[in-house]
């Protein structure tokens, strides 16, 4: 991060980490669970990234309090882990070592909640259990620094303290028993030799000798004559004139590298600690990563500060810098290369993501060094600037774009969310921009700029400090409306500053703040404060109170949730994943984590989210729309513990598997116990008595990646399991003696699924007063084509049942869903098309209108959407829809009205935009439980829009394009879901000059979703 970061304009590097690493303050645990954030992605700065041994998976953890693992081949996330959280910093995660077999995860950070003493673990998972292994205490603040010894034996750990600590975990990896409660660890070695604190610790490869880095401008050398052998003080390696950020060993021991705050990045002998050349010094930066490649002839290294936030690999022979670095947007706290030396991963700083490149050129991918290969992020991204309408407060204009010129918004103003009508839509900066204000640095008489990175200068003559210890650097600051009091946002806080007795002092500190404050705006009538942060969110206070009201997150696709501080929320269909509910366990368990929908039925009341904000007052709200509070440690789901399979991940020799798990549900009778497999339903009980269960089934694998999960529900929710994955070889074909036919049957073709779509087009109504459409007959017919072309590729066969006009009747579309139910099997491929008009009733129930529809007997003549729900929520094959019809229609007198989208274009929603839409029927078909995808032309009040000139409707165009190769982001001649998605968002807006916006909601529960092959 450069200089021109922060919206105040000042920044020193050492100010600037110290927002990452402050120190240890204790608080008391508290057993009530938290609502946070979950991207599905990192929302804080990455300070760790790790490879697993076999190259397959990437572990990345930081400032968010959460360890994210990705699967590098597909750049997808895998899993996350969560552990023990507490308010404010308790809980952020800086460091993270992986043992030598892969099998256990240590980390490292603030993690003070629960202690009966005063200070922080650091905690051991067992990745093949996905539990708590182990607990060490001793360390006094926070664990900055992990490395296991080569053999696995042995941890040493950095802190903040000056402490460098050995601990003995042979007790933890050597054994293959499964332990109920963690481990306690409390004795370890204290090597005494740094001043300052230890931000990088290394083994050698044979794990006789260690290097530690530390803030106090050195490192040390440590020895021990055998591997299990104290270590003593062997060489103090002194060339840096700064604190030193990180060290690495050479895979043969033979070097040592150092990065240091002074821009030195310095090579050392590995045996003897003797100085070997200074690889690169640059002035007014920092180096703060380095890592060796496997072979141990290059060193990549990243820099911070002063215009030169850049990642470079240096050659250890010849000492010079290469020609081509890794072009990442943001500063790099951690770098790893591969075991196989074919790609590196960057962990990011303010863009909250993880870069995966081509470390060496490959001819078969066509990657050159240095070319990105995946982003490994979530679906959002930091909140630069907010600025509420000056004539409406509920409307509030955002910018996720950095700005370091516009200090009156901290970013570019993007977006504006309408907190009366939770409606989304883009600024349009030409002619919007004057309707919107976000800081006021400026009243009229006084300036408001800095002296330092914590004191801000009022006017000529006025000061205004912060403290730096708990709260770090400004970010932003405001005047409120009145001129007599300022608003600063900082690292950890947002606060209301007032003059008292010639002094500004702290009136109101809001509440909430996770992380940076890049923006902040009070509302013009002074009834709100907003800041956006970079945790991705954007919070409303009352500005007055203090009170918290409401946060916001949107996605860059446009899904959206808002929600109150007691979890009351209100969201787009696809919204619900992005927030949930955290449950600590203790500090020897691993945290639990529950989606916001698991408790739909709840805490889903749009009034009370909407009131809120009108209101000002969360508890005014409650009183107006009588709404009962919930408790939600009172309406818990089942807990779900596995039997078998135990292995989270894993080979799997037999296609034969039993699975067993046990279900507890002490807050409710059991309704529903499930067993899916890749997403989908193949077994369920229902009708049980009591609060337990033991579920128990044998079932048949496919050959690839199964993913098991349970799903079981109680009276008051439900919720899955975590997964098993289990890998079958595809050697194994079907077992044998299924039927007297497999012999004769193409062994390869039993593999692949059937794909089965019904397609349906409708641009003829039989009824004259519903308006014919142009190309819905052609969309289908194209779609049918597409897919035709499929047979012997992804898919051994398939079976297409196109329904156009006349032939797409009630009873026509009825027969063809009755078609599917009985065709598709396990292990098929599933695609519905629908192009239509789409009408909803007076009671919000969305309806297909068929060719024969009558829009006066919608329950006779129209197909429900509980007709899809039935058949294809309980179809045992994986389901993908796309929905190209409005998704509302008004019910009244200009009902059939048409919107005018320019010459030749038209809608497919029967009249203009509704106070009605399909979100809900949308939320419940893609649950976790019914497990379909529907790809949707059109958020709830947009319509989807045809044009003569592309001769389809725009959402149908992009799908084809999409499918036909233009889709295709990895070269790999395979059509996945995600990049379908990403396609024909992006596709979709351009045509329409933004007026729609595709939305594509899934299930946690599905993972790659290869759609189509192309060449």
């Amino acid at each position: 991060m450069s200089a021109k970061t922060s919206p105040i304009g000042v920044f020193s590097v050492g100010v600037l980490l110290a927002c990452s690493f402050l120190g240890a303050g204790w608080v008391k645990a508290e057993d009530l669970p938290r609502l946070v954030i979950d991207p599905q992605g990192h929302s804080g700065k990455v300070h760790e990234v790790i490879f697993s041994p076999d190259g397959k998976y990437l572990y990345s953890l930081g400032l968010d309090k959460t360890v994210r693992i990705w699967d590098v081949e597909s750049g997808m996330l895998v899993d996350t882990i969560r552990s023990q959280i507490g308010e404010s910093r308790d809980g952020l995660l800086f460091s993270g070592a992986l043992s030598p077999d892969g099998k256990f995860l240590a980390i490292g950070g603030l993690i003070v909640e629960g202690l009966e003493m005063e200070g922080t673990l650091i905690q051991i998972i067992n990745l093949e259990s996905g539990s708590m292994a182990a607990v060490l205490e001793g360390h006094s603040s926070s664990v900055v620094a992990l490395d296991f010894s080569p053999d696995g034996n042995w941890l040493a750990s950095g802190g903040f303290s000056h402490e460098l600590r050995i601990w003995d975990v042979r007790s933890v990896t050597n054994t293959s028993e499964e332990v109920e409660v963690a481990l306690v660890l409390n004795r370890s070695t204290l090597l005494r030799g740094h001043l300052g604190k230890v931000d990088g610790v290394a083994f050698s490869h044979d794990g006789k000798q260690l290097v530690s880095a530390s803030a106090d401008k050195t490192a040390i050398l440590w020895r021990r004559e055998r591997s299990d052998s104290a270590f003593y003080k062997y060489h103090i390696l002194k060339r840096h004139t700064e604190g030193i950020k990180a060290a690495a060993y050479s895979s043969d021991g033979k070097f040592i590298a150092t990065a240091g705050y002074d821009g030195r990045l310095i090579l050392w002998d590995g045996k003897e600690g003797e100085l070997v050349k200074i690889l690169d010094e640059i002035e007014a930066t920092s180096f703060v990563s380095v890592g060796f490649s496997p072979e141990g002839d290059e060193v990549v290294a990243s820099t911070i500060g002063g215009g030169h936030d850049y990642t470079y690999f240096y050659d250890i022979k010849t000492g010079e810098r290469g020609n081509r670095g890794l072009n990442y947007r943001s500063t790099v706290m951690s770098v790893a290369w591969s075991e196989d030396g074919e790609l590196i991963a960057t962990g990011g700083g303010t863009s909250t993501e993880v870069g995966l490149w081509q470390a060496r050129d490959n001819q078969s991918s066509g990657r050159s060094r240095g070319s990105l290969v995946h982003r490994l992020r979530g679906d959002g991204d930091a909140i630069w600037g907010v600025a509420f309408a000056k004539d409406d407060p509920s409307r509030l204009a955002y910018g996720q774009t950095m700005n370091s010129e516009n200090f009156d918004n901290g970013g570019t103003l993007e977006r504006v969310f309408d907190f009366a009508n939770f409606e989304l839509s883009d600024i349009d900066m030409n002619s919007d921009s004057e309707g919107y204000k976000g800081a006021f640095r400026d009243d009229g008489n006084r300036t408001l700029s800095s002296v330092d990175s914590h004191t801000l200068q009022i006017g000529d003559s006025e000061k205004l400090a912060i403290d730096s210890y708990s709260n770090g650097s400004i970010h932003s600051v405001s005047f409120v409306p009145d001129h007599k009091r300022i608003l600063v946002g900082s690292c950890f806080a947002l606060e209301l500053f007032e003059k008292v007795k010639g002094e500004y002092v702290n009136s109101i500190d809001y509440e909430g703040i996770t992380d940076d404050v890049w923006g902040i705006s009070p509302s013009s009538d002074g009834k709100y404060v907003a800041a956006g942060s970079q945790d991705q969110t954007i919070r409303l206070w009352n500005l007055e109170t203090g009170e918290p009201l409401v946060s916001l997150f949107v996605s860059p696709g446009g899904e959206w949730v808002c929600w109150t501080r007691s979890g009351y929320y209100h969201a787009s269909p696809g919204g619900e994943r992005y927030i949930g509910w955290h449950f600590n366990r203790g500090m020897h368990k691993l945290g639990e984590f529950f989606p916001s929908y698991v408790f739909r039925e709840q805490f889903h009341h749009p009034e009370l989210v909407r009131q809120t904000v009108l209101l000002g007052s969360y508890e005014d709200a409650i009183k107006e729309v009588g709404v009962k509070k919930v408790v939600v440690a009172e309406v818990l789901p089942p807990r779900i513990d596995w039997v078998f399979p135990r292995i989270a991940r894993g080979d799997h020799s037999d296609r034969k598997v039993l699975v067993k798990a046990e279900i507890n549900s002490p807050n409710g009778a059991l309704e529903e116990v499930k067993l899916l497999l890749n997403g989908k339903t193949i077994k369920s009980e229902i009708h049980l008595d009591g609060n337990s269960h033991t579920f128990e089934e044998g079932i048949l694998l496919e050959p690839g990646e199964n993913r098991l999960t349970v799903f079981a529900r109680n009276e008051h929710a439900g919720h899955l399991s975590s997964e098993r994955i289990l890998e079958v070889p595809e050697a194994l074909v079907p077992v044998p003696n299924l039927s007297p036919q497999l012999d004769q049957l193409d062994p390869e073709s039993l593999l692949k699924p059937n794909l089965y779509a019904l397609v349906v087009g409708v641009s003829d109504y039989a009824n004259p007063n519903i308006p014919s459409l142009n190309f819905c007959d052609e969309d289908a017919e194209a779609i049918a084509s597409l897919f035709e072309g499929q047979g012997g590729g992804l898919f051994a066969n398939v079976e297409i049942r196109l329904l156009l006009d006349q032939d797409a009747s009630e009873n026509g579309i009825q027969a063809g869903l009755d078609w599917l139910e009985v065709s598709a099997t396990q292990k098929d491929f599933v695609v519905l098309f629908l192009a239509a008009h789409g009408l909803n009733d007076a009671k919000g129930n969305f309806y297909l209108l068929p060719h024969d529809a009558d829009p006066e007997q919608l329950r006779s003549t129209g197909v429900a959407w509980d007709d899809f729900g039935d058949i294809l929520g309980n179809l045992p094959s994986r389901v993908l829809m796309f929905l190209d019809t409005c998704h509302s229609g008004r019910l009244g007198a200009n009902l059939f009205a048409l919107a005018n989208h320019g010459k030749g274009a038209r809608t497919r929603s029967l009249g203009l935009k509704s106070v009605f839409d399909n979100s809900e029927a949308i939320r419940e078909l893609t649950s976790d439980e019914n497990g379909v995808v529907i790809m949707a032309a059109s958020t709830g009040n947009e319509e989807s829009i045809e044009h003569e000139d592309w001769e389809h409707g725009a959402f149908t165009l992009g799908i084809l394009e999409g499918l036909r190769g233009a889709a295709d982001i990895n070269s790999d001649g395979v059509i996945h879901l995600r990049e379908l998605d990403f396609f024909v968002s992006d596709r979709v807006k351009a045509l329409t000059g933004g007026a729609q916006h595709p939305t594509t909601v899934k299930p946690s529960t599905l993972s790659r979703l290869p759609v189509a092959a192309y060449r």
